[in-house]
């Protein structure tokens, strides 16, 4: 009985130096892992740092580009208004002095040319029409309004019908008992927007040499608004 006791003490000792001894391992493995852990974490810091700083170089110089782009977007815009406004204004140049002889030979009289006329509303400008002419025609008084364009295109024909024309015949009332007579010019004219101000009632200047005539043909009749 007691040769039994002692060999299950000794298994049981041999048992518990054996656990200790995985145990010692299994700790030894940990510490190994979190050493690794450690180190890999370091280097993630590293790396994230590293990244971090690269990110904030590549933003400032995106952010100093950009800056660069819209100082040069703005310069471009700068110098394509001042082309856009000198050959606006060359086009009112041009078609501003041939009304009184265009419009003539159609029997209609001017007896004055206005250019850039605005009419204001409490302080506002209202409306503004490039070209303003007070005429004649048969006896009877008529206005004479005029849309010019550097370039006219099928989009200004509309802008001009749907908004300053009606804008025309809503702010300048003193003209509110006149028949209106309408009219595009422009240095260039698009085909379709000749054809299409036509279509809609409207003389069409365009350029002849140094003056303006007109692109309707002998039987157009204009609409009156």
């Amino acid at each position: 009985m007691a040769e039994d006791r002692l060999d299950r003490i000794e298994r049981i000792l041999e048992n518990v130096a054996r656990d200790h001894e995985l145990f010692a391992k299994d700790h030894e493995l940990f510490a190994k892992d979190h050493e690794l852990f450690a180190r890999d974490h370091e280097l993630f810091d590293k790396e994230m740092h590293k990244l971090q700083i690269e990110l904030h170089a590549s933003q400032k110089e995106t952010a100093e580009r950009q800056k660069e782009t819209d100082k040069q977007i703005k310069e471009t815009s700068r110098e394509l208004g001042g082309i856009g406004g000198g050959l606006g204004r060359a086009a009112e140049g041009l078609t501003a002095p041939s009304v009184p002889r265009v419009f003539k030979k159609l029997g209609i009289t001017v007896e004055a040319v206005h250019q850039r006329v605005k009419a204001l509303r409490d302080g506002q400008v209202a409306s503004e029409i490039d070209i303003l002419c007070p005429a004649r025609r048969n006896g009877s008084s008529l206005i004479l309004v005029g849309e010019v364009k550097a370039h006219l295109t099928n989009e200004d024909v509309k802008d001009f019908l749907d908004e300053s024309l009606i804008s025309f015949k809503e702010n300048f009332t003193e003209y509110k008992d006149r028949e209106v007579v309408a009219f595009v010019s422009g240095l260039n004219v698009e085909e379709n927007a000749s054809k299409f101000a036509q279509k809609k009632g409207l003389y069409v200047l365009i350029p002849f040499g140094e003056t303006m005539r007109i692109a309707n043909s002998a039987d157009f009749e204009p609409k009156v608004w």
